[in-house]
């Protein structure tokens, strides 16, 4: 995201993001059903969402995917930090934990969720950089005609 934004691009950016406040608001109420860490994690995320992001009722199933996998997550870990990353078999054999397994796998959906839905630092930070950008006017004409 380097280099200046034309006049035309500010432009589309501002409408765009006029767009995207035409969709209905999020309903900060948790999904029915949701529960445990994944409805606290839903009621610490979704106000702040909705006070900083422009999510809508459209994103509620990512953001409820979100929650259930951080939810996994948390209790992959627990197990693992119980039983080990190696565990013994009734055969005797030891092998991988499989909590391990599930554990990266909500790992790879917090990450691919929380990106989409701007909850990662780079993707805040590409977030306010286009807001920056289309709050600045890059034409020197325009900006003497702003500043008035």
């Amino acid at each position: 995201i380097k280099g200046h934004m034309t006049l035309e691009q500010l432009s589309q950016h501002k409408d765009a993001e006029k767009a995207m406040n035409k969709y209905p608001k999020i309903k900060i109420e948790p999904p029915q059903g949701m529960k445990g860490e994944a409805m606290k994690e839903w009621n610490r995320i979704v106000p702040l969402l909705a006070e900083n992001t422009p999510v809508s009722e459209l994103d509620r199933t990512l953001i409820e995917i979100y929650c259930n996998a951080f939810a996994q997550y948390h209790l992959c870990e627990r197990k693992v930090n119980h039983d080990g990353v190696v565990t013994t078999a009734v055969s005797g054999a030891k092998k991988i934990n499989p909590y391990l397994t599930e554990e990266h796998e909500a790992i790879k959906t917090i990450k691919m969720t929380a990106t989409e839905l701007g909850l990662s630092v780079n993707a805040r930070a590409k977030l306010e950089l286009n807001r920056a950008k289309s709050d600045k006017p890059s034409d020197p004409f325009e900006k003497v005609l702003s500043s008035e």
